[in-house]
């Protein structure tokens, strides 16, 4: 299990995630959105006006979805963050998003 941080607009929170969606978050949040916006996501986050989520909701997916024998947990908040020299420095590196 690696580290990722996100935020959605907000606090970060720092995950610890299954190797592989560290090492290729764009890859697995694309399959996310796919997901959300295609799939049965749909129905969960799309209230007729527009589509409600934030980092849980990934996270949430990892664990149902793709990986319920590697569950994703979150380690940490750690606060409002806006450049990469305010991450605590065992968290730098990380990939990240924000939402």
């Amino acid at each position: 299990m690696k580290h990722i941080i996100l935020s959605a607009d907000g606090d970060s929170t720092v995950y610890s995630v299954p190797d592989p969606v560290a090492d290729d978050l764009r890859k697995y949040l694309d399959i996310f959105f796919d997901w959300l916006y295609d799939g049965p996501g749909k129905d969960r986050y799309f209230d007729g006006w527009g589509f409600r989520f934030d980092e849980r909701a990934f996270i949430e997916y990892l664990n149902t979805e793709l990986f319920p024998d590697e569950v994703s947990a979150e380690v940490e908040n750690i606060g409002f963050i806006s450049f990469e020299s305010q991450v605590p420095p065992e968290y730098r590196g990380s990939p990240s998003f924000n939402f």
